[in-house]
């Protein structure tokens, strides 16, 4: 199947010009959208072009949230604007412990599987001018909405 944007595709090299694509609503974020750009092999996002509005987070059911993944690296290259997150030394860090990071374009994050990955959001976090983020990960389950979220991403509360 060619999507939109498609300048070459082969066997091995695919190259697109994502100003042609169309962006997609996110499954699990909500207000976000996506340009998928490569696959897993079961065809969930591999490597996506990700926007984010500018606002409060709405996309999960309760606010403070922290999680890491079991088995998924991921990593961001932000290419515009800004997303404010926390990072968390330790489980036993409680609200408002954590290192509250405000990503800007040029920054890169790669994280790593395991909890020493933790990462979440606090109420009243939101970005005022939204974000565009290269978004690349090894495998399915660490995005909200995905399916094995419940079992990849696996939640911590706070002491």
């Amino acid at each position: 199947m060619t999507v939109p944007g498609t300048v070459y595709r082969s066997d091995s090299v695919t190259v697109l010009d994502t100003r042609e694509m169309r962006w997609e609503r996110s499954g699990g974020l909500d207000g976000s959208s996506v340009k998928t750009l490569a696959r897993l092999p079961g065809g969930e996002d591999e490597v996506t072009l990700l926007w984010r509005p500018p606002g409060p987070t709405q996309s999960l059911d309760h606010l403070p949230y922290r999680h890491y993944h079991r088995s998924v690296r991921e990593c961001l290259l932000v290419l515009s604007d800004e997303l404010p997150y926390v990072e968390y030394e330790s489980p036993e860090q409680r609200l408002g412990e954590g290192t509250p990071i405000t990503l800007k374009a040029g920054y890169f994050v790669d994280r790593r599987p395991g909890s020493g990955g933790l990462h979440g959001l606090e109420p009243g976090m939101g970005s005022p001018v939204g974000a565009t983020i290269l978004h690349w990960r090894t495998g399915p389950g660490n995005l909200i909405g995905d399916p094995g979220f419940a079992s990849e991403s696996v939640e911590v509360p706070y002491p």
